[in-house]
Protein backbone atom coordinates (compact mmCIF):
# COMPACT_ATOMS: atom_id res chain seq x y z
CA UNK A 1 0.00 0.00 0.00
CA UNK A 2 2.59 2.68 0.88
CA UNK A 3 4.90 1.28 -2.31
CA UNK A 4 1.31 2.32 -4.30
CA UNK A 5 0.78 5.69 -2.86
CA UNK A 6 4.58 6.49 -3.69
CA UNK A 7 3.99 5.76 -7.20
CA UNK A 8 0.73 7.94 -7.29
CA UNK A 9 2.95 10.30 -5.51
CA UNK A 10 5.66 10.53 -7.76
CA UNK A 11 3.20 10.23 -10.78
CA UNK A 12 1.42 13.36 -10.02
CA UNK A 13 4.83 15.35 -8.56
CA UNK A 14 5.86 14.74 -12.57
CA UNK A 15 3.00 15.65 -13.92
CA UNK A 16 3.13 19.01 -11.72
CA UNK A 17 6.67 19.65 -12.93
CA UNK A 18 6.29 18.70 -16.71
CA UNK A 19 3.08 21.12 -16.79
CA UNK A 20 5.32 23.99 -15.62
CA UNK A 21 6.83 23.69 -18.78
CA UNK A 22 3.84 23.48 -21.12
CA UNK A 23 2.26 27.12 -20.97
CA UNK A 24 2.41 28.02 -24.14
CA UNK A 25 3.14 31.76 -24.45
CA UNK A 26 3.14 34.20 -27.31
CA UNK A 27 3.56 37.88 -28.01
CA UNK A 28 2.27 40.20 -30.28
CA UNK A 29 3.07 43.85 -31.31
CA UNK A 30 1.09 46.99 -32.17
CA UNK A 31 1.92 48.55 -34.73
CA UNK A 32 4.51 46.17 -36.35
CA UNK A 33 6.20 49.05 -38.36
CA UNK A 34 7.08 52.56 -38.15
CA UNK A 35 8.61 55.56 -40.01
CA UNK A 36 11.63 57.17 -37.60
CA UNK A 37 9.53 60.28 -37.18
CA UNK A 38 6.38 58.05 -35.67
CA UNK A 39 5.33 59.26 -32.17
CA UNK A 40 2.75 57.48 -30.20
CA UNK A 41 2.91 54.33 -28.58
CA UNK A 42 4.44 50.51 -29.55
CA UNK A 43 2.32 47.89 -27.72
CA UNK A 44 3.64 44.33 -26.88
CA UNK A 45 1.00 42.38 -25.89
CA UNK A 46 1.87 38.85 -24.35
CA UNK A 47 -0.56 35.88 -23.09
CA UNK A 48 -0.77 32.12 -22.10
CA UNK A 49 1.11 33.11 -18.67
CA UNK A 50 -0.12 32.27 -15.29
CA UNK A 51 -1.90 34.45 -13.39
CA UNK A 52 0.72 37.09 -11.52
CA UNK A 53 3.39 36.05 -13.94
CA UNK A 54 6.82 37.89 -14.13
CA UNK A 55 8.51 37.98 -17.45
CA UNK A 56 11.88 39.50 -18.74
CA UNK A 57 11.70 42.05 -21.78
CA UNK A 58 14.47 42.32 -24.55
CA UNK A 59 14.96 44.39 -27.37
CA UNK A 60 17.66 43.84 -30.00
CA UNK A 61 18.83 45.29 -33.23
CA UNK A 62 18.60 42.66 -35.53
CA UNK A 63 22.26 43.15 -37.20
CA UNK A 64 21.71 40.24 -39.68
CA UNK A 65 18.12 40.91 -40.32
CA UNK A 66 17.41 37.13 -40.05
CA UNK A 67 14.18 37.88 -37.58
CA UNK A 68 16.37 35.38 -34.86
CA UNK A 69 18.38 36.77 -31.74
CA UNK A 70 21.81 35.70 -32.51
CA UNK A 71 25.09 36.14 -30.84
CA UNK A 72 25.86 39.33 -33.39
CA UNK A 73 22.54 41.07 -32.26
CA UNK A 74 23.20 43.77 -29.88
CA UNK A 75 21.03 43.96 -26.29
CA UNK A 76 19.62 47.77 -26.42
CA UNK A 77 16.60 47.28 -23.85
CA UNK A 78 16.20 45.09 -20.71
CA UNK A 79 13.56 45.38 -18.28
CA UNK A 80 10.95 42.99 -15.76
CA UNK A 81 7.16 43.30 -16.06
CA UNK A 82 4.36 41.38 -13.62
CA UNK A 83 1.05 40.75 -14.91
CA UNK A 84 -1.48 43.13 -12.90
CA UNK A 85 1.03 45.35 -11.88
CA UNK A 86 2.06 49.19 -12.79
CA UNK A 87 4.63 51.52 -11.60
CA UNK A 88 2.88 54.36 -9.36
CA UNK A 89 3.85 57.82 -8.04
CA UNK A 90 1.13 59.51 -5.80
CA UNK A 91 -1.49 56.83 -7.45
CA UNK A 92 -0.96 58.09 -10.88
CA UNK A 93 0.80 55.83 -13.15
CA UNK A 94 4.53 56.41 -13.57
CA UNK A 95 4.54 55.97 -18.22
CA UNK A 96 8.23 56.27 -17.75
CA UNK A 97 8.58 52.56 -15.98
CA UNK A 98 7.37 49.81 -18.22
CA UNK A 99 3.97 47.69 -16.67
CA UNK A 100 0.72 45.78 -17.29
CA UNK A 101 -1.39 48.49 -19.14
CA UNK A 102 -4.23 46.14 -19.52
CA UNK A 103 -5.15 47.20 -15.61
CA UNK A 104 -5.76 43.26 -14.78
CA UNK A 105 -4.13 40.16 -13.46
CA UNK A 106 -5.28 37.76 -15.76
CA UNK A 107 -2.89 35.77 -16.89
CA UNK A 108 -1.46 38.54 -20.10
CA UNK A 109 0.59 41.97 -20.25
CA UNK A 110 -0.11 44.63 -22.54
CA UNK A 111 3.10 46.95 -22.24
CA UNK A 112 2.58 50.36 -23.76
CA UNK A 113 6.23 51.48 -24.75
CA UNK A 114 6.12 55.49 -25.85
CA UNK A 115 7.79 56.34 -29.22
CA UNK A 116 10.57 57.38 -29.50
CA UNK A 117 11.59 55.94 -25.89
CA UNK A 118 14.13 57.26 -23.48
CA UNK A 119 17.11 55.49 -25.16
CA UNK A 120 16.35 58.19 -28.02
CA UNK A 121 18.67 57.17 -30.99
CA UNK A 122 18.35 53.27 -30.59
CA UNK A 123 14.70 53.55 -30.16
CA UNK A 124 14.44 55.53 -33.47
CA UNK A 125 17.46 53.82 -36.07
CA UNK A 126 15.87 52.70 -39.18
CA UNK A 127 16.53 49.02 -38.68
CA UNK A 128 14.83 45.71 -37.66
CA UNK A 129 14.48 45.11 -33.81
CA UNK A 130 13.44 41.63 -32.13
CA UNK A 131 11.37 42.09 -28.92
CA UNK A 132 12.10 38.78 -26.94
CA UNK A 133 9.66 38.06 -23.70
CA UNK A 134 11.37 35.05 -21.06
CA UNK A 135 10.63 33.82 -18.11
CA UNK A 136 13.27 34.27 -15.20
CA UNK A 137 11.63 31.01 -13.49
CA UNK A 138 11.64 29.12 -17.23
CA UNK A 139 8.42 27.69 -17.32
CA UNK A 140 7.98 28.46 -20.94
CA UNK A 141 10.53 28.64 -24.35
CA UNK A 142 10.81 32.25 -24.94
CA UNK A 143 8.89 34.34 -27.35
CA UNK A 144 10.09 36.50 -29.97
CA UNK A 145 8.29 39.91 -32.34
CA UNK A 146 10.06 42.08 -34.99
CA UNK A 147 9.58 45.73 -34.99
CA UNK A 148 10.55 47.26 -38.15
CA UNK A 149 11.64 51.02 -37.91
CA UNK A 150 11.78 52.84 -41.60
CA UNK A 151 13.57 56.14 -42.51
CA UNK A 152 11.21 58.75 -43.87
CA UNK A 153 12.22 60.68 -47.41
CA UNK A 154 13.50 63.83 -46.14
CA UNK A 155 15.40 66.53 -48.71
CA UNK A 156 18.64 66.37 -47.02
CA UNK A 157 20.73 63.75 -45.73
CA UNK A 158 24.25 61.78 -45.41
CA UNK A 159 25.43 59.08 -47.57
CA UNK A 160 28.58 56.67 -47.30
CA UNK A 161 30.06 53.37 -47.15
CA UNK A 162 31.76 51.88 -44.33
CA UNK A 163 35.19 49.82 -45.20
CA UNK A 164 37.07 47.64 -43.07
CA UNK A 165 40.65 49.64 -42.06
CA UNK A 166 42.84 46.81 -43.21
CA UNK A 167 42.09 45.33 -46.66
CA UNK A 168 39.22 48.39 -47.58
CA UNK A 169 36.09 45.56 -47.67
CA UNK A 170 32.78 46.60 -47.54
CA UNK A 171 31.44 46.21 -43.87
CA UNK A 172 27.48 44.94 -43.33
CA UNK A 173 25.11 45.71 -40.48
CA UNK A 174 27.23 48.75 -38.91
CA UNK A 175 25.50 50.90 -36.92
CA UNK A 176 25.84 54.78 -37.91
CA UNK A 177 24.88 57.09 -35.71
CA UNK A 178 24.80 60.93 -37.15
CA UNK A 179 25.80 63.12 -34.47
CA UNK A 180 26.60 66.60 -33.96
CA UNK A 181 30.07 67.97 -32.58
CA UNK A 182 27.79 68.32 -29.07
CA UNK A 183 24.73 66.82 -27.59
CA UNK A 184 22.53 63.91 -28.55
CA UNK A 185 22.71 62.37 -31.33
CA UNK A 186 20.45 63.03 -34.37
CA UNK A 187 19.32 60.02 -36.27
CA UNK A 188 21.14 56.35 -36.92
CA UNK A 189 20.62 53.55 -39.63
CA UNK A 190 22.90 50.26 -40.46
CA UNK A 191 24.96 49.72 -43.56
CA UNK A 192 23.72 47.55 -45.98
CA UNK A 193 25.13 43.65 -47.76
CA UNK A 194 27.72 46.49 -49.43
CA UNK A 195 28.53 48.91 -46.47
CA UNK A 196 26.31 51.10 -48.02
CA UNK A 197 24.52 53.43 -45.57
CA UNK A 198 22.37 55.73 -48.51
CA UNK A 199 20.49 58.01 -46.39
CA UNK A 200 20.50 59.26 -42.81
CA UNK A 201 18.24 62.21 -42.42
CA UNK A 202 19.26 65.25 -40.58
CA UNK A 203 16.02 66.06 -38.95
CA UNK A 204 16.22 67.96 -35.86
CA UNK A 205 13.07 69.06 -34.29
CA UNK A 206 11.77 65.61 -33.53
CA UNK A 207 8.73 65.70 -31.19
CA UNK A 208 8.81 64.29 -27.90
CA UNK A 209 5.26 62.12 -26.36
CA UNK A 210 4.16 64.03 -23.00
Amino acid sequence: MKRAARSIFLVLTCLVLTGANLLAASVTISPTAVQEDYVGKVSLTVTGLTVGKTVLVERFVDFNGNGVVDAEDKLTLSFKVTDGQVALIGGVRNTNVPGDDDGASDGAIRIDLPFPNVDGVFTTAAAKFIFRVSDPQNSFTSVTAVFQVTQKVQSQGVSGQITAASGGAPVSSAFVILSPPSGSPLAATLTDANGNYPYCPLERDRARPA
